[in-house]
């Protein structure tokens, strides 16, 4: 029983040593400085910690974190990454439970600056090379194609694995996005977000200022399910101004069109009740759904469909359309409103009433936006007083109100505008033929006179016959 003996009084000396030993040596300045380089070795940038300590009761505590920019076109911008504080306390009677819970995770004053360069390289790019290097060459989508849900994952919190909670909050953040090879700038502040995982399920709320606007955002997904179902209760963008090159916008305002185009503006944007299944592009596509509203007020845009557009118009005669002048020498569109609702079903982004008001021109657009940047819309364009005074054939038939129908078709990437000829002369064409050919066609000029004319001498014989018989 020696053995026994010995096996005890090494725990009684260990135990003791480990509960207050641990806590004191990562308070000191050589457990700081190891975490540091292990940090700047891995990032290979320059990193300082300004405090580290670590309680059994209160848990783990960081502050003043700050990795910094490489040396060069970056290091202006901010910090690669900051962080004011960082309070972490994990159950422990859970984990001798085989349970996971996360009874506190705080992040407080986080910095983020997103940087691309004019090559398209952004600032953490070799933080992405090396993890790849290291990991063999292993195939793009293996493990069966399941994307996220490879195995062990996908089930936390039942058949069988671990049980996981996590309480998680992060305050006062910032994130800073600059693009120097589109001049975008987008920066949010003030960013606060609550989120909880238990059971599978994740739980998310976010707030903060955009631009100048605001951003709300509510979600929900349940990572135990395969696919992985979500539900995005609410994203809204209030007032955001926006000088920038941004092709996602494409989908939900579809004159933005080619790659690379430019949007400028105020921007009010509401996705509502948005559901669907899985993270994979072609699954998503098959799957998800909603509705939202979308409106930019008080910019422009530059890009192919709106030069094609200013081109039909001025082929047919419209010389004095008012385009501007776009920063690389082509067309913009003078937003004065962009407004419309639009529903994601099948696949597709349907609107019916997108209404575009600016450059001396009216437009209404129904159709949709497939996910995979197919296009087909019907347009009218109104407002067209001027055209329709220069030329009178189409202005006599269209009306001194009408509208000139139009046609948007091909892909986000090769978008085309028609001028609905067949639609737009349609009547001056027929109303042409009628005056030419008077009453020899049915519907002709001479039609009516013709009925009257008979409906007239039906009437007199009826009363001269009554008057014969009286």
């Amino acid at each position: 029983m020696k053995w026994l003996k010995r096996v005890l009084l090494s725990l009684a000396v260990l135990l003791p040593l480990g509960f207050f030993g641990v806590p004191l040596l990562l308070g000191t300045s050589w457990a700081r400085e190891k975490v540091r380089g292990a940090l700047a070795r891995g990032t290979g940038r320059e990193v300082s910690i300004g405090d580290i300590s670590f309680s059994w009761f209160r848990g783990l505590r960081l502050r003043d974190v700050v990795v910094r920019q490489r040396a060069g076109d970056y290091a202006g911008e901010g910090p690669l990454f900051s962080l004011g504080d960082l309070d972490l306390k994990v159950g422990l009677g859970d984990v001798l439970r085989r349970r996971i819970n996360v009874e506190r995770f705080s992040v407080r004053e986080p910095v983020i600056v997103i940087v691309r360069d004019r090559a398209g390289r952004f600032n953490f790019d070799d933080l992405l090379e090396k993890p790849a290097a290291k990991a063999g060459g292993g195939a793009p989508g293996g493990g069966g194609g399941e994307g996220p849900h490879g195995e062990g994952e996908g089930e936390p919190g039942g058949g069988g694995g671990t049980p996981i909670r996590v309480n998680f909050s992060l305050t006062g953040g910032r994130i800073v996005y600059l693009d120097r090879k589109l001049g975008t700038r987008v920066e949010a502040r003030g960013i606060d977000a609550r989120a909880s995982f238990a059971d599978g399920r994740l739980r998310l709320e976010l707030d903060c200022a955009l631009n100048g606007g605001n951003v709300r955002l509510d979600l929900e997904t349940r990572l135990a399910e395969k696919p992985a179902s979500f539900t995005v209760r609410e994203l809204r963008i209030e007032g955001a101004e926006f000088t920038s090159d941004l092709a996602p916008l494409g989908l939900f305002l579809p004159l933005l069109g080619e790659k690379p185009q430019k949007v400028s503006g105020k921007l009010a944007f509401v996705l509502r009740d948005v559901k669907g299944l899985g993270f994979e592009p072609d699954l998503l596509k098959r799957t998800i759904s909603g509705r939202g509203h979308r409106s930019l007020e008080g910019g422009g845009i530059a890009s192919g469909p709106v030069s094609q557009l200013f081109s039909a118009f001025r082929a047919i005669g419209a010389a004095d359309l008012e385009p501007l002048r776009g920063a690389g020498g082509g067309e913009e569109l003078s937003v004065k409103l962009v407004e419309g609702d639009f529903e994601i079903r099948d696949g597709k982004i349907r609107t019916d009433d997108l209404s575009v008001k600016g450059s001396g021109l009216d437009l209404s657009l129904s159709g949709w936006t497939r996910l995979d940047g197919k296009l087909r819309y019907e347009m009218i364009a109104g407002n067209l007083e001027e055209l329709l005074r220069r030329n009178r054939t189409l202005g006599k038939y269209l009306g001194e109100s009408g509208g000139l129908p139009l046609k948007l078709r091909g892909t986000l990437d090769d978008p085309e505008i028609r001028v609905d000829v067949e639609g737009a002369l349609k009547g001056a064409a027929e109303g042409a033929i009628r005056e030419g050919l008077g009453g020899l066609l049915p519907g002709g000029k001479d039609e009516g006179r013709e009925k009257k004319e008979k409906k007239e001498k039906k009437g007199d014989g009826k009363r001269r016959k009554r008057d014969g018989g009286e």
